[in-house]
């Protein structure tokens, strides 16, 4: 049985949206980051671009195969102050997808990202925090709403175009454990 989590994956709108990156710019076009702002900005850019990814399901003490696809694209936002990324979800068996926005920025007083998600499946948003730890990965927890705090995700740089996404949730026992990876590359841009 699929978690709520893993259920989103799956699960799309009947409405199509236009990309507001399509709306802004094209997607060769993915902005820059403000003149002067905090190098921690930076944290981030691995998401800039267009992203093709594999989805894979934790089983049995190992990764699947891909059972999915999707695609992830990231640009300079707000001029340059934030990254706003778009996820495309995997299409279900009526081929519809689930799609959300992210807004990411630098909290200074934090010292930590903070970032605003909101997926049109349902409308839901929720509020997430971030920081690179010790291990060198980017990590990534749900802060908000707190009855569904139950995210904990971290990413990987693996190469100059491809990153990994990886999320854990609770057991029946509270202890984390593996969910669902996502492996993206980074495509070339496509200016027609």
């Amino acid at each position: 049985m699929f978690s709520k989590t893993i259920s989103t994956l799956f699960i799309g709108v009947g409405v199509a949206l236009a990309s507001p990156a399509a709306l802004a710019a094209d997607g060769c076009a993915p902005g820059a980051p403000a003149e002067g702002i905090t190098e921690n900005m930076g944290a981030w850019d691995f998401l800039i671009g267009h992203h093709d990814v594999d989805v894979r399901l934790w089983q049995d003490d190992a990764w699947t195969d891909p059972v999915a696809t999707a695609e992830w694209n990231g640009w300079w936002g707000l001029e340059g102050y934030a990254i706003v990324d778009e996820w495309f979800g995997p299409a279900n068996a009526e081929g519809l997808r689930n799609r959300g926005v992210n807004v990411r920025v630098w909290d200074e007083d934090a010292g930590r990202w903070r970032m605003t998600w909101q997926a049109t499946r349902g409308a839901e948003a929720a509020i997430y925090e971030s920081e690179v730890r010790d291990d060198g990965f980017m990590h990534m927890w749900q802060v908000s709403p707190p009855e569904e705090a139950e995210t904990d995700a971290w990413f990987e740089i693996t190469g100059d175009d491809t990153w990994i996404r990886v999320q854990k949730t609770r057991d029946e026992t509270g202890a984390w454990i593996n969910q669902f990876r996502l492996d993206a590359v980074r495509v070339p841009c496509d200016p027609e």
